[in-house]
């Protein structure tokens, strides 16, 4: 109805993200490739998507790769802060990386509040209170470790475990 070029403009985008994903689903299914004969295929494939949505692809991938090379250095016990540092500011910039070192930062201590958090409930859940003393004691626990904000986190979470 809309005629060819009507619908290129409206609908090659999504035409060619289509035949990238059908194209990818046959070239994984088949089991008489090599490992470096299908990234070679899967990279000829990709080759084929409008710029925009290769751009928008090797961006996502940007912070898969570097969570693996991430967790790759921290399993090394002789790897520095240092090290992590340049990995973070060679894959993103100067601002990005602060702004990561700073989330990071924050999520490990989240963690590890968590984690005590955790431990002193069980304790507590250990130490037979009746269900009035029990709660006022969780909720000095949860005011003790966390925030007015996180304490809805905590909730959510100690709820489904």
């Amino acid at each position: 109805y809309l005629g060819e070029v009507a619908a290129d403009a409206f609908f090659a985008r999504e035409e060619a993200i289509d035949r990238y994903q059908t194209v990818r689903r046959e070239i994984q299914a088949r089991d008489d490739l090599t490992d470096a004969q299908r990234r070679a295929r899967l990279q000829a494939a990709e080759a084929e998507l409008p710029e925009s949505v290769r751009e928008a692809r090797a961006e996502s991938r940007k912070f898969v790769d570097y969570e693996a090379q991430l967790q790759a250095l921290q399993a090394d016990p002789d790897t520095s802060q240092a090290e992590i540092s340049q990995l973070r500011e060679s894959t993103f910039g100067a601002e990005v990386a602060e702004r990561l070192a700073r989330v990071e930062a924050e999520q490990a201590d989240w963690d590890r509040r968590w984690t005590d958090y955790r431990a002193d409930k069980a304790r507590l859940d250990d130490a037979g209170l009746a269900a009035p003393e029990q709660q006022e004691a969780v909720q000095r626990l949860r005011d003790q470790y966390f925030s007015d904000q996180e304490q809805v986190r905590v909730q959510a979470l100690d709820s489904i475990r």
